[in-house]
């Protein structure tokens, strides 16, 4: 959890702790730790805290020397934080990310722009799961973003809305955007899959 960049946020949000911990249920004195580096968030818990302060949880995860696309200006949103623009993102140059709480990694291999005023529309990453590890604490869905996945190696198990199914490697997935979902490695070998969003998410 990057704790400068939840207090750069919050304050350029104009929102004190307390209101911060009315959106969020998360007590003053644990955000104030999390602000301080403190302490560890779960999923639940950072998911709830990016919504409050309208920012992507990914970004609130990245080390400051991760992020290609700058720092937050005090007078930016943060669809306008100044991008680099590039097409290639060389394998040395992807955001490496580890969500708390569970044994995935992520690597974002796509670039947040494509030119000085053009964002992405679309990000691409790595994931790796643990074997019996799933990727979230209990099931999320994205806000207007489809998502798709190609299983590299492993076996995933894909919990969509009220069904599940399994896919082996070479096998792929579409997750509708506001579908509730979860992940949950149940081979012996830790997956690797490729996950595509249809916006930027970090």
């Amino acid at each position: 959890m990057n704790g400068q960049r939840m207090r750069e946020c919050r304050k350029r949000l104009g929102m004190t702790l307390q209101a911060l911990s009315e959106q969020t249920g998360v007590t003053v004195g644990f955000l104030s730790q999390l602000e301080r580096n403190m302490n560890t968030p779960s999923i639940t818990t950072l998911r709830s805290i990016a919504k409050a302060l309208k920012c992507p949880e990914m970004w609130l995860l990245q080390a400051e020397g991760e992020d290609r696309v700058g720092n937050m200006s005090q007078h930016q949103s943060f669809r306008h934080i100044l991008r680099q623009s590039r097409y290639k993102v060389a394998k040395n140059e992807r955001i490496k990310i580890n969500m708390p709480e569970n044994k995935t990694d992520y690597e974002i291999f796509t670039p947040a722009s494509v030119g000085e005023e053009i964002p992405a529309r679309m990000t691409g990453m790595i994931i790796r799961i643990k074997p019996n590890e799933q990727v979230s604490e209990r099931a999320i869905y994205h806000d207007d973003c489809d998502e798709s996945i190609l299983l590299l190696k492993g076996r995933l198990q894909i919990f969509l809305d009220d069904y599940d199914f399994i896919l082996e490697e070479g096998d792929s997935a579409y997750i509708p955007a506001n579908t509730m979902h979860n992940f949950v490695n149940i081979g012996d070998v830790e997956v690797e899959a490729v996950v595509f969003f249809s916006q930027l998410v970090f």
